[in-house]
């Protein structure tokens, strides 16, 4: 009953902080600039986009201060322009460690702005997706959406067929764990989205939360 007390009571922050807005948010955290930091610490991974993006601004979300550390993303913030490109996405930890990803400025000069919860307690993925603005695999990434052992839906539309519409749950539960890739000249031009197995959620949300 305490760790179950312990881990609700701690979602609860976290989820008013992403929700209350940037003046609550944790100080931004530096990450490190190589995809390849990312794929070494979490080997199970999908590639969406251009995996041969010529992009200049390679990312992972792994801090450069401390490129061991590891826990659960619990929520995206994802910003779009009128193009339907992705310009910026800032990444919330279930321990309150905070990126954004991007150039500099995304979140001020751009509007279109979605929020999608990740982790909570006892709520592992059961799958995801990323799609181009037509709504199929390939090009650049423009929608994205994340199916739930509750049966909701994360997701942001794009063009095409509707993203945000309930899918068929994979037998695997995982946790998001980490995001790397890479933004060129007019966005996001490939994304990994790096995960790993939930056995049982409390235990690992909440070892992740400590």
């Amino acid at each position: 009953m305490f760790l179950k007390t312990t881990l609700l009571a701690t979602a609860a922050i976290f989820s008013g902080v992403h929700a209350a807005g940037d003046l609550l948010r944790p100080t931004v955290q530096d990450h490190t600039e190589a995809i390849k930091d990312c794929t070494a610490a979490y080997p199970y991974m999908e590639d969406y986009g251009a995996t041969g993006s010529g992009g200049t601004l390679q990312f992972c979300t792994l801090p450069k201060s401390d490129p061991a550390h590891r826990s659960v993303i619990s929520s995206l913030r994802i910003y779009r322009g009128e193009d339907m490109a992705i310009k910026g996405i800032d990444v919330l930890y279930i321990d309150n460690t905070y990126f954004q990803l991007g150039y500099d400025g995304h979140r001020s000069k751009f509007k279109k702005v979605w929020d999608l919860p990740l982790a909570s307690f006892g709520n592992a993925i059961r799958g995801f997706s990323v799609t181009g603005t037509n709504g199929q695999e390939g090009g650049f990434p423009s929608a994205m959406k994340f199916w739930k052992d509750d049966q909701s839906v994360s997701c942001m539309p794009g063009g095409g067929e509707d993203p945000c519409k309930p899918g068929e749950h994979g037998p695997d539960r995982k946790h998001i764990v980490a995001l790397s890739g890479k933004f060129g000249g007019n966005g996001l031009e490939h994304l990994i989205i790096h995960y790993e197995a939930a056995v049982d959620a409390l235990q690992t949300i909440h070892s992740y939360a400590l």
